[in-house]
């Protein structure tokens, strides 16, 4: 088994790209995957780093442009055109991520959240994004709402968050393979190929 640490936060626009296709090659490469929910705004904003703030337009478009040729590539699906950017609860969606995690439905939470956000542009972690995705789900979530205060989740986010910047780690998604960084969702074949090596 190739044991892969994936960090990622909500709110990352080509971690869409990944979500979407992962299933399918955790069975095929018979892939371990940890994930990790992290704070991507917080260490974006230490480095000083918007690359893709309204003010870059040009750059904007291009991001845009790239995932949708990608997705259609990938056959994920022709995605909606100018959703919100950046989402305004991205801290709630990544909490909940973690919550989802420790009851082992987070890959569910995140396919149904990234789907609603890139083909509704419904923002994830907003009231009604969390509404559809627990009702698709079959979850009930007032009753995981409640957790999020219980389960120490403001802490693991905060944990998570710290490790990544000690881990060098500066975007989402980005794979660590024991201490190799790779980052970006075009680099998870690499990571792969490298967890082939060493695992």
């Amino acid at each position: 088994m190739k044991k892969i640490d994936f960090w990622f936060s909500v709110g990352s626009t080509y971690t869409f790209l990944t979500i979407m296709r992962v299933t399918p090659l955790i069975k095929k490469y018979d892939l371990s995957l940890n994930f990790y929910p992290f704070n991507l705004r917080k260490i974006m904003t230490n480095m000083q780093n918007f690359p893709f703030s309204s003010e870059k337009k040009i750059k904007l478009q291009y991001m845009w442009r790239d995932i949708e040729r990608r997705s259609e590539n990938y056959k994920i699906g022709k995605i909606k055109k100018n959703i919100n950017f950046p989402i305004k609860n991205s801290d709630t969606a990544n909490k909940v991520a973690i919550l989802a995690k420790k009851n082992n439905f987070l890959l569910e939470y995140l396919i149904t959240t990234y789907k609603l956000w890139f083909f509704e542009n419904i923002e994830p972690g907003s009231v009604a994004s969390l509404q559809i995705t627990f009702n698709n789900l079959n979850k009930n979530l007032k009753k995981y709402l409640s957790l999020l205060k219980k389960d120490n989740i403001d802490e693991i986010y905060k944990e998570n968050t710290s490790l990544a910047i000690k881990k060098g780690i500066f975007g989402s998604p980005t794979f660590l393979v024991n201490e190799e960084v790779f980052f970006g969702d075009d680099r998870l074949d690499d990571a792969i190929l490298f967890a082939k090596k060493t695992n």
